[in-house]
């Protein structure tokens, strides 16, 4: 089978989850015996959001070099559609289009489509988070489009009265997001797709009256690559590891909670540090060490060090790749009770669970974990079962794309 890629922010080495995702599903589909190509733009004035050189891929590419700021809907089509009709793919996997997905969908819906959604793209015009107020936003651009429509005005209201605008706006403005036609191209995108894949069971229920067929997908890790040091044989420390990996700078990821969590614990404690993956120190505790940014060999090395991964998000993180990553190095991890973590992370068997933004409860857990070590050990131990038999990118191809390929084609 001949399947065609699209992705409008590809980058290799990936800057998210999102890159990660699209490259280990095309070079599975790759190893499985499918065909397969990338058709994804370079762009010159943001090579610090996506980029990549066709010869480091694995897989053939078809890139073109564009300028972002001058970039619109019309022009990527024009693109994109015959350079996809003169490969002839049997179908077209749609990965990160941002704003322009609905246009690319509609230039080339002959074919059939499997959309990806690696945010809340698919409910969220203001920036694919569906957070507001401190909670799950309830609306959704599907449903509620004039609400969705004033909410990104309030939230963009001083970048789109200038005139030098950040890559989104750019994006935002030059597909007309605050049209009602771009809100029935919207809509009429998803109905034109033979199937939509999605995070979490939140994301695929909003959207399973839009679009024929939904799967939930989980992203997934090269488990077989992560070297495992079981925390029984981890040699003893003075200090137990608690780690933050990710962007821990990003508010949404809950470092405040992690650090209110530390701060309670050393009232009475000493037996522990709080490491976190970033340059930024701000609390300036003897407990809490900031480990610089760190490249995924070496933070593969730091989840060898830790005692216990935290995942600590006050958003519905639409999946939790850190998560996983942690259950592959073989450490319980203790994650935010939503989104998509509370679907990864099971409570007394692969770590625990948490309400997102209680410390408190986040510095119980913590507490009872830090005494008692076996437990740690035998949860970190079946962590890395679950990760090895239900997130390795093998097992997601062959359990979840072969069989839905094959139900879009046929």
């Amino acid at each position: 089978m001949r399947i065609a890629f699209v992705d409008l922010w590809f980058s290799w080495p990936p800057i998210g989850g999102a890159q990660a995702n699209m490259f280990h599903t095309i070079e599975g589909l790759r190893q499985a015996g499918h065909e397969v190509r990338l058709f994804a733009p370079v762009y010159d004035d943001l090579w610090h959001h996506a980029g990549y050189e066709p010869e480091a891929l694995p897989f053939p590419s078809e890139p073109v070099t564009m300028n972002w700021a001058r970039t619109t809907a019309r022009g990527l089509c024009q693109w994109l559609r015959p350079a996809v009709d003169a490969w002839r793919p049997d179908v077209v996997f749609m990965g990160f289009g941002r704003y322009c997905k609905p246009y690319l969908i509609e230039a080339l819906a002959h074919y059939p489509i499997i959309s990806r959604y690696f945010l809340y793209e698919h409910l969220c015009i203001r920036d694919g988070c569906l957070y507001k107020d401190y909670e799950t936003c309830l609306n959704d651009f599907l449903r509620t489009p004039n609400v969705c429509r004033k909410c990104t005005v309030d939230f963009w209201e001083d970048w789109l009265k200038q005139s030098d605008t950040p890559p989104d706006i750019r994006d935002l403005t030059n597909a007309g997001v605050l049209t009602p036609r771009y809100h029935r191209l919207f809509v009429e995108s998803l109905g034109k797709c033979r199937a939509a894949v999605v995070n979490n069971a939140m994301a695929k229920e909003r959207i399973d009256d839009y679009c024929p067929v939904v799967r939930v997908i989980p992203s997934g890790v090269k488990v077989k690559e992560r070297e495992y040091l079981p925390l029984r044989d981890k040699p003893a420390r003075e200090r137990k590891v608690i780690l933050m990996s990710g962007r821990t700078t990003d508010p949404l990821k809950g470092m405040q909670v992690l650090a209110d969590a530390g701060s309670g614990l050393a009232r009475y404690r000493s037996d522990f540090e709080i490491w976190v993956t970033g340059d930024d120190d701000p609390f300036q505790e003897p407990w809490f060490k900031a480990c610089g940014w760190q490249g995924q060999g070496e933070t593969m090395d730091l989840y060898r060090e830790a005692d216990i991964v935290v995942v600590p998000s006050v958003w519905a993180e639409p999946f939790g790749r850190v998560a996983v990553e942690g259950m592959a190095a073989g450490r319980p991890v203790v994650a935010s009770r939503i989104g998509g973590l509370q679907e990864i992370v099971r409570p007394g068997e692969t770590g625990e669970l948490f309400e997102a933004n209680s410390s408190a409860e986040l510095a119980l857990i913590l507490e009872r974990m830090l005494d008692n070590p076996e437990e740690c050990a035998r949860m970190g131990d079946r962590a890395r079962e679950t990760a090895a038999n239900e997130y390795d990118w093998e097992h997601i191809v062959e359990a979840y794309y072969l069989p839905l390929l094959e139900q879009v084609t046929s």
